[in-house]
């Protein structure tokens, strides 16, 4: 897994229709970067069917992932934010504002890129940050910050 979060995975103010395109654009951060296939996002999307809004964790942010696969070539994690926040199914948390998709390439992985993005936004600081960011100038601020924790 790579130490530190690059800057063109946070993307900020994404228009989106729904959820699952919420999650396909998310996903596209990957898909660029040769980290994961559009495989990945299928599964996602199968999960999503099957367990419904699960990785929608806490208000307003949804972690999407699916388990580690072929689809996922390697270790990715990426962050948008929505120009319009959606709702994911979720009465507890939505609307989403905040989606993160992470990828990786076994179990530990998985767990360590969970927790550390967990942690990251388990602070209030971040979270109302990446709420107001809207410029690249914020987006490099943010991926500092997130950085600083080995994220």
């Amino acid at each position: 897994m790579e130490d530190k979060f690059d800057y063109d995975n946070l993307r900020l103010q994404v228009e989106v229709a729904d959820c699952r395109d919420a999650i396909q654009k998310a996903a596209d951060v990957l898909i660029e970067k040769g980290c994961i296939t559009s495989g990945y996002v299928d599964e996602m999307n199968a999960a999503f069917d099957e367990l419904g809004p699960y990785f929608v964790l806490s208000p307003g942010m949804a972690f999407a992932h699916s388990k580690p696969s072929p689809s996922v070539k390697r270790t990715g994690l990426s962050l948008i934010t929505l120009k319009n926040p959606v709702n994911f199914g979720s009465a507890a948390n939505d609307p989403v504002f905040l989606v993160c998709v992470i990828a990786s390439v076994d179990a530990k992985e998985h767990i360590d890129q969970l927790r550390r993005i967990a942690q990251f936004l388990g602070d209030e600081r971040h979270v109302s940050a990446l709420r107001a960011a809207r410029t690249d100038e914020d987006a490099h601020a943010i991926v500092d910050e997130l950085n600083k924790g080995g994220c």
